[in-house]
């Protein structure tokens, strides 16, 4: 994501044309295909049916993008760090 300062004011660019609330049920930020910002894709997720032992599902209320998920995005990460935005945090639903 870009962000510029100006004048004291800071800009932003924005990803999405509208905001992501406005999408029903729960999404993911996944590049499709890697190589550019602009191919983020919100995509749905559901909760897994069944959970292993010591696996928990985690009500996201922030998550960071950190220097690892935009070379992953870019297509410039050696190996699969997975998608964008595992760093988050949030409250353990249904504990």
């Amino acid at each position: 994501m870009a962000m510029a300062r100006r004048s004291g004011a800071q800009y932003v660019q924005q990803l999405f044309s509208q905001p992501a609330s406005f999408l029903p049920g729960d999404h993911q930020l996944i590049p499709r295909p890697r190589g550019a910002l602009n191919n983020l894709t919100a995509a749905a997720v559901a909760a897994p049916a069944h959970l292993q032992a010591g696996q928990v599902v985690v009500a996201v209320k922030a998550t960071g993008i950190n220097f690892r998920d935009v070379l992953n995005i870019l297509n410039m990460y050696p190996g699969d760090a997975g998608n964008p935005g595992s760093d988050c945090s949030g409250k353990c639903a249904g504990c």
